[in-house]
């Protein structure tokens, strides 16, 4: 009771009322502060939010923006020629290494009845069936002869609907075995 006398009572709300309005003014001059602040960037911001300002700006950045697509779109051309001319290179080379671009130049791959190229006179016995595969086509024929390496040279001939193929010329080369030598 002795705490709670009329006088100290008054003294605590006096206390708090000052302080209430202490702090009620700060907040009011932060307040300003602030909204002063906000105003003048605001100001500041709407000086370059001009509609004409900001017309011409995406204006500019349109050109801009087609200048890059046709630099984009030349460029994706010029990517793709480059990789048509090595794609083109590299068939041409493939070509090249064919067994068919031998064949145009005059030689013949040999099959047997399995399909099966024929390297070599002993891979053949006479009777046996063979298929010529030349530049333009293939034909069939039948060895004639020893294919044992001794005696008679292996011989084909082609079926009686095409004439029969000249022997091959033997060369005075110095090469081994019936062909001679290429070089």
């Amino acid at each position: 009771a002795s705490r709670l006398t009329p006088r100290l009572i008054e003294l605590r709300l006096q206390r708090a009322h000052d302080r209430l309005e202490t702090l009620g003014r700060r907040s009011g001059e932060g307040l300003a502060r602030i909204a002063s602040q906000r105003r003048s960037r605001l100001e500041r911001v709407s000086g370059r939010l001009n509609p004409q300002i900001t017309q011409v700006r995406i204006a500019r950045a349109a050109e801009r923006l087609a200048t890059l697509d046709r630099r984009a779109g030349q460029a994706l051309l010029h990517r793709v020629a480059a990789w048509r001319r090595v794609v083109d290179g590299q068939g041409n080379m493939l070509a090249s290494l064919s067994y068919q671009s031998v064949l145009r130049r005059g030689f013949a791959l040999v099959r047997d009845e399995a399909g099966n190229a024929v390297r070599s006179a002993g891979q053949v016995a006479a009777g046996r069936l063979v298929e010529m595969e030349f530049a333009d086509g293939r034909v069939g024929a039948q060895i004639l002869g020893d294919s044992s390496g001794g005696g008679d040279r292996p011989r084909s001939v082609a079926p009686k609907s095409a004439p029969a193929p000249k022997p091959a010329r033997r060369s005075s080369g110095s090469g081994s075995g019936p062909q001679g030598s290429l070089f």
